[in-house]
């Protein structure tokens, strides 16, 4: 279990730097894939264009609604089951059959994706002091990598396996995301008492 102010392992931050990109790219792979999904699920613009934003809405609505809940509930739970819920809604968006499954798949994929904001907090709290900048460093070094990457890569891949193999790809990471915080994220002590109001 980490202690406040003891250190983080190495391997653990690294961790932490790579899932934070790989998940918060989630909110931003459909964007050079829009025009695709609009033809594949005989859309208009603006219903297609309207992915993206309520992916952000999702986003918003986990930050406001699930990120104050770390200091309440173990931060591991949190991550396992916002990580295994990310693949879950990747999947169901690979499988749509209409923009409205894609746009109610898109919210909740948006709501999960609030895993780097998890772990910055964790970076700073459970780092040596000499160390804090450091990791936090790591952790949003990550998180930008991820923001950076995720159109480009989302645009080339839906060029070869399109838009539907992408999110399948994207469920896929994120399925492996789960195992590997299974795995190396540690047990965390609650910081906070209070009621969740």
């Amino acid at each position: 279990m980490l202690q406040e102010n003891g250190g983080i392992p190495r391997h653990i931050i690294l961790m932490m730097a790579v899932l934070a990109g790989v998940t918060v790219a989630n909110l931003y792979y459909n964007q050079p894939l829009l025009e695709m999904m609009r033809a594949d699920l005989g859309s208009t613009d603006g219903e297609a264009n309207l992915i993206t934003v309520i992916t952000q809405a999702g986003y918003a609505a986990g930050l406001f609604l699930l990120v104050p809940t770390g200091d309440m509930f173990s931060r591991r739970r949190i991550i396992l089951v916002t990580t295994g819920a990310a693949a879950a809604m990747a999947a169901v968006i690979a499988a749509a059959p209409t923009v409205g499954v894609v746009w109610v798949a898109s919210f909740f994929l948006g709501l999960c994706s609030i895993v780097p904001q998890l772990f910055i907090p964790i970076a700073g709290q459970f780092s040596r002091p000499e160390n804090k900048a450091r990791n936090i460093g790591y952790v949003l070094s990550g998180l930008l990598v991820g923001i950076l990457g995720a159109r480009v890569v989302s645009g080339y891949a839906g060029q070869w396996i399109g838009w539907r193999g992408m999110y399948a790809v994207v469920a896929v990471l994120m399925a492996l995301s789960t195992v590997v915080a299974l795995r190396l994220v540690p047990d965390m002590k609650r910081n906070f008492s209070g009621t969740y109001p």
